[in-house]
């Protein structure tokens, strides 16, 4: 039975805790997104691309981050820009406003070529994830 999330704490037979750490390419992800959260914060300026707010400002992806070949993209016509929280939120329900923003600002064309790029699968070494927060920092 696990208790505090995958890989973390489980619970031996005898009802004690066993203390597992997280395999270093889930650390490794995990650091990542905060640093390409903040990264994409710092550059928009902590300003949502959709409605101007100032307030919660947070990392939105335009495609799903559980693709991993747009997951960090920090391109500036790239799948990731600062939204509030609450377009953030809206964004799950109607994806339309974030991208007739997006196509907008970059183009139909821009907008193909992101969904091409998030539709590839892409796996990375965690060599690779740490050479992306390098370029990030």
């Amino acid at each position: 039975m696990q208790l505090n999330g995958p890989g973390q704490n489980r619970l031996k037979r005898d009802g004690t805790l066993e203390s597992r750490k997280l395999p270093a390419h889930r650390k490794t992800m995990k650091l990542a997104d905060k640093v390409h959260a903040r990264f994409i914060r710092d550059r928009d300026r902590g300003i949502c691309v959709i409605c101007g707010s100032t307030v919660q400002p947070e990392c939105g992806h335009l495609f799903t981050r559980a693709a991993h070949s747009t997951r960090w993209d920090y391109l500036p016509d790239g799948n990731c820009h600062c939204q509030c929280h609450a377009c953030n939120m809206r964004h799950e329900e109607d994806a339309k406003p974030f991208t007739d923003w997006y196509i907008g600002k970059f183009g139909q064309a821009a907008y193909d070529a992101l969904l091409a790029r998030h539709n590839r699968v892409r796996r990375w070494s965690v060599g690779e994830l740490e050479d992306l927060i390098r370029a990030m920092q």
